[in-house]
């Protein structure tokens, strides 16, 4: 991964039941609407992770201590672009621990 002193990472699952309540609201409609229900899963997600959202960048979400983290969509699976996007931005920042939560996970070489 190109990251000095990277340690090896394991995969979590969310588990299901909570997806299922948040898969049950609606995305469509209104943009600002949506903006803002996007925003509370993602401040119910870091909330129940026990981190702190994180403002001014494009793909990581939150931070627990000097760990950084992103939460995957609720209706899509964590993708490896994803992934090499999150990493991307750990890097131009500094950080050396990221936590990527997800419901699901889809593995596959961008093309």
């Amino acid at each position: 991964m190109e990251i000095p002193e990277c340690k090896p990472f394991e995969i979590l699952n969310l588990g299901r039941y909570e997806r299922q309540v948040w898969q049950g609201v609606t995305f469509d409609g209104h943009k600002l609407a949506q903006q803002m229900l996007i925003f509370e899963y993602l401040k119910f997600i870091l909330e129940l992770y026990g981190a702190q959202p994180l403002a001014g960048t494009h793909v990581l979400h939150g931070k627990k201590g000097s760990t950084v983290v992103h939460v995957g969509a609720v209706d899509a699976p964590v993708t490896i672009d994803e992934v090499i996007a999150c990493l991307d931005e750990c890097k131009q920042m500094g950080q050396k621990e990221l936590h990527i939560l997800g419901w699901e996970w889809k593995w596959g070489w961008p093309t």
